[in-house]
């Protein structure tokens, strides 16, 4: 394990900014400080093209970053088949909510730089946003892989 120091975790400021967004706007687009919510669809529909079918089994699916889940609720909605979904986040606030909406779904809370060992193990790995912002960061803080 890698332990930081709070003042090396410059990078919490970025979900403090996400946990505002869903403070103000609740579970929504603007809630994960997306500014279109039919940009967002586009790009689940691109990221799931990368899962290659037919597939014998469930393919499992990161969702790294997850946030409220939005990915799933598309998966859903389109009824997409064969994808065994889990979320990954920093924020326990977000982790929690998507806890709520889909318990069925495996969720994990954790700063993968202090343990890496809690990614969960996927055939895919998709990330919607997380190198999005930076906010105040400077780039090498935003880039602390």
């Amino acid at each position: 394990m890698i332990f930081r120091s709070e003042s090396e975790k410059k990078y919490t400021e970025i979900v403090e900014h996400y946990e505002e967004c869903l403070a103000r706007h609740g579970d929504t687009h603007l809630g994960v400080d997306w500014p279109n919510a039919e940009d967002a669809k586009t790009r689940y529909r691109v990221m799931l093209e990368v899962v290659r079918e037919p597939n014998p089994r469930a393919v499992k699916l990161l969702d790294f970053g997850c946030g409220a889940s939005h990915l799933f609720e598309y998966i859903a909605e389109k009824q997409i088949r064969g994808i065994e979904y889990a979320g990954l986040d920093l924020s326990l606030k977000f982790v929690e909510l998507s806890r709520r909406k889909f318990p069925q779904n495996h969720y994990v809370c954790a700063d993968i730089l202090e343990e890496p060992a809690a990614i969960p193990t996927a055939d895919y790995i998709v990330m919607n946003g997380v190198f999005t912002e930076k906010r105040g960061l400077s780039l090498g803080d935003a880039c602390v892989f």
